[in-house]
């Protein structure tokens, strides 16, 4: 499929943008918790049937994208029918995937034809497009055109001549044959994982992910992560079988030393391939030689989906449905403002003061107070590091934390005004908004750190929404997920995955200036101008009152 550069540009330009660097090993700390987010759903078979008799190229064509989407079922052998001989051997379907929406079936042009040779152009929106590695982008319905070139083999039927390697799928067929899953790869400290979100078909699914695992992060993700499978380590075919719930994974190569860096890539190879529905086990041999199972930790949901806010000057937390103090009025000091809770550390705290005064405390420490003019709501990242801006330094974020320590990373063009910054929990990516004359909009960069967690700089930043939005907070859901609140009268409540297709809904009133959540989109609060709190109920939205205000969940 040939396809126009520019407009392939248009259909990646919306990646969004994750980040490596390469330190030495500890030899003792076990593995910190993180979040596992399981894909769900069996591979359901598809079939296609061939090339119809006296087909137009037109129709040959549309039957071949029909045949494509079953291609993932029988290995694109009926797909390859529509092709002549030599370019069926040639063509590979799985360097990439352009999705169109599925109300908008590409329409078939032909520019040129004779009796034996004709040129023919798909017209065609782009929704999204996935590359040979399984990375995703979003594109915002943008337009291309797809060419193809067809002659007549020897019994006078029309067959494509030359095409481009991928396939063309509708949303529906592609989110029917292919799947979200996260490759696990390591944070700079070696003592915590960073999912890499890509879509593999579901057949041999198990296989896809441990080949994924082997070829290393995404472009995006790699100067923020490390991998301890190297480069050397290579995938037989027959590398991964599973039997009665257990995978056996058997990687080949130049192995590497030491039982530390083992544990570690049975960690990666574990926390991986535990997201299958149905595995009980996994067994890993490096060389034919058995690797004992590291244990995947269990994630600490509770602090992620613990809110803090603001009630009569006291510092105020969730339990369940009820709401307890856990720092006097007197502790919060003068206009306390904007909380948040750390998401790996009980007990700690930042919010804002008087005149933009940013105060930390911990269960350790009395309140520490760093005098910065903050003009954003702070958030603690899983290091302890406290990050807000300031209009002393336009552009730059600013982080602290209770040793007395501050470093300044810039964040977007000298003098832009940051509205808000927020951190994943895996402490990797920063999702900020930028106000600009013609409104507010929304990037994703990844954040890359020196090997303790110190915040070194920011790498590979993407424009999530253009200022037009007019983008009015952004929250994490979990580390694959934000929420934002965009539009101007007609305000929306949107779900951005990192690795998916954007969902919107309605919000209960018009004044909702605020959205946070905690493991996950269902997860959520809004509140209104005046205080007024919400909550996500199923589909619905229930109403709580205004008793606590500047609700917050960490990130």
């Amino acid at each position: 499929m040939r396809v126009s550069p520019a407009l392939v540009a248009c259909a990646l330009g919306a990646t969004m943008a994750l980040g490596g660097c390469s330190l030495s090993l500890p030899d003792t700390g076990d593995p910190q918790a993180f979040t596992l987010e399981a894909p769900t759903g069996e591979p359901i078979g598809q079939s296609a049937f061939g090339p119809r008799y006296d087909s137009d190229p037109d129709d040959l064509v549309l039957d071949f994208l029909r045949a494509c989407a079953a291609g993932t079922s029988d290995n694109y052998a009926t797909a390859r029918q529509y092709l002549l001989p030599a370019v069926a051997n040639s063509w590979d379907p799985a360097q990439g995937v352009i999705v169109y929406p599925t109300d908008r079936t590409p329409v078939p042009a032909i520019s040129h034809a004779d009796s034996t040779a004709a040129t023919l152009t798909l017209k065609t929106w782009v929704r999204a497009s996935l590359d040979g590695q399984g990375v995703f982008s979003a594109a915002a319905d943008s337009e291309a055109q797809v060419g193809f070139e067809l002659k007549k083999n020897a019994q006078g039927q029309w067959r494509i001549s030359d095409l481009e390697d991928g396939i063309l799928l509708s949303q529906a067929q592609f989110q029917s044959v292919f799947q979200p899953a996260q490759l696990y790869f390591l944070a700079t400290d070696r003592e915590s994982l960073v999912p890499d979100p890509r879509w593999y078909p579901k057949t041999r699914i198990a296989s896809h992910l441990i080949e994924g695992l082997v070829a290393g992060p995404s472009s995006q993700l790699a100067p923020a992560v490390h991998s301890a499978l190297g480069d050397s380590l290579w995938l037989p075919t027959q590398g991964v079988e599973i039997e009665d719930g257990q995978v056996r994974v058997d990687l080949v190569g130049d192995a590497p030393e030491g039982e530390a860096i083992r544990n570690l890539i049975s960690l990666q190879v574990n926390a991986t391939l535990s997201q299958l529905p149905n595995i009980n086990d996994v067994e890993m041999k490096l060389n034919s030689v058995a690797v004992p199972n590291a244990e995947v930790p269990l994630t600490n949901r509770a602090l992620l989906d613990s809110a803090v806010g603001i009630r009569s000057g006291a510092l105020v937390e969730t339990e369940g449905d009820n709401w307890t103090r856990v720092l006097s009025a007197e502790e919060m000091g003068a206009d306390p403002h904007l909380p948040v809770g750390s998401p790996v550390q009980a007990g700690f705290y930042a919010w804002l003061g008087s005149g933009g005064v940013l105060r930390l405390k911990s269960e350790d420490s009395e309140v520490k107070e760093f005098d910065v003019e903050a003009n954003s709501s702070p958030v603690i990242d899983r290091w302890g590091w406290v990050w807000t801006t300031s209009d002393r330094n336009p552009g730059v974020a600013l982080a602290f934390n209770t040793d007395g320590n501050s470093v300044e990373v810039p964040l977007d063009d000298a003098g832009a005004h940051i509205d808000k910054l927020v951190i994943s929990p895996d402490g990797v990516r920063v999702a900020y908004l930028k106000r600009g004359e013609a409104g507010v909009s929304a990037s994703l960069a990844v954040l890359v750190r020196s090997g303790d967690g110190t915040p070194r700089s920011l790498d590979q930043s993407v424009v999530l929404t253009d200022s037009g939005n007019n983008v009015r907070d952004i929250t994490w859901a979990g580390a694959l997920n934000l929420m934002t609140l965009e539009g101007n009268e007609e305000a929306q409540m949107v779900t951005v995955p990192l690795s998916g297709f954007r969902q919107s809904s309605t919000l209960p009133a018009d004044d909702i200036v605020r959205v946070t959540a905690g493991a996950q989109p269902t997860r959520v609060f809004l509140q209104a101008d005046d205080q007024t709190l919400y909550t996500r109920v199923g589909a619905m939205w229930r109403r709580l009152g205004a008793s606590v205000a500047d609700v917050r969940f960490p990130g």
